[in-house]
This record gives C-alpha cells, structure tokens and sequence, in this order.
C-alpha cells in the first residue's frame, strides 16, 4: 500500500488472528496528523496550567482514539493494547 505521512508502512497480511477490529485506527491517526490536530488542540484547548502533568494533546487524543473505537468507558483502551504489534 502507498506510504503515508507517518512514519510507519501498511502491509497486507494473508494470516488470521493477531489483531483486534481496531487494526484501522492508524488511519484515523494518520488523517489527525494531516490536518494538525495536535497543534489544534494546542491552540484552542487549555485547561493545563503551569508545565506539570500531560499536556491537553496528550489528553485529548487518547481519549477521540478510544471514542473512534467505540470506547465505553476509559479502561477500553486495554482492547486497543490488545493489537499485535
């Protein structure tokens, strides 16, 4: 498949198992990366004050990932993990 923006390279595997449903989220974080979602988030979203803790990106895009995934509650990214690397 055709190289994208990031820094990794889809492949087509003729093999069962290994990967959850949410193999296709790469996408998505590929299509955030493209429009500047981090750099969005960034700008518009501030609740962190001071340097400690993570930032509002780091925050925030677990959390649209998860949703993406059909996410419950926060302990559904363990099915994320889940994935084969």
């Amino acid at each position: 498949m055709a190289q994208g923006l990031l820094p990794f390279q889809y492949e087509i595997e003729k093999r069962d198992g290994g990967l959850t449903a949410l193999a296709g989220l790469p996408a998505y974080v590929e299509f955030a990366h493209a429009m500047g979602l981090g750099r969005l988030i960034s700008e518009h979203v501030r609740v962190r004050q001071g340097n400690q803790g993570w930032t509002d990106e780091q925050m925030v895009t677990p959390l649209l990932w998860l949703n993406l995934a059909g996410g419950d509650c926060v302990d559904d990214v363990r099915v994320i993990e889940g994935d084969e690397v």
